[in-house]
């Protein structure tokens, strides 16, 4: 009981692994686009919400709002761009990882969009 090896089916019942590869893509774009939207949420939230709702200045949440929504920009952009390369190396046989550029770019901007938001909120209250 509970010793018998357990069997795995061989990619042959799934078909070609390609198929899991392209499938694999897409969600990758798709996850991209809805961070995308969550962001394009955040820059709605802190450029027109915040504002109205606790009765603040609008200049600095305004352009906060505008930083966000740059961001979202980024990500429907940067999606869409490795949708492409990826496609393009699978279909050279190549493999495509994302830039660490790409990666620090993206942390130092979500780093400071997030600490400038925190420090606008708090100093404008």
């Amino acid at each position: 009981m509970g010793d018998e090896p357990q069997t795995r089916p061989s990619d042959q019942a799934f078909g070609d692994p390609t198929r899991r590869t392209y499938l694999a893509a897409e969600r990758t774009v798709l996850s991209w686009w809805r961070t995308a939207f969550a962001t394009v949420g955040v820059a709605l939230a802190v450029g027109r919400l915040l504002p109205a709702i606790a009765h603040l200045s609008r200049g600095p949440f305004v352009a906060l709002g505008v930083g966000w929504g740059a961001l979202a920009c980024a990500f429907i952009v940067c999606g869409s761009l490795r949708q492409r390369r990826g496609e393009q190396a699978m279909e050279t046989g190549g493999y495509l990882r994302l830039n660490p550029a790409v990666a620090t770019a993206f942390t130092v901007y979500m780093l400071a969009l997030t600490i400038a938001t925190i420090i606008i909120s708090l100093w404008a209250t």
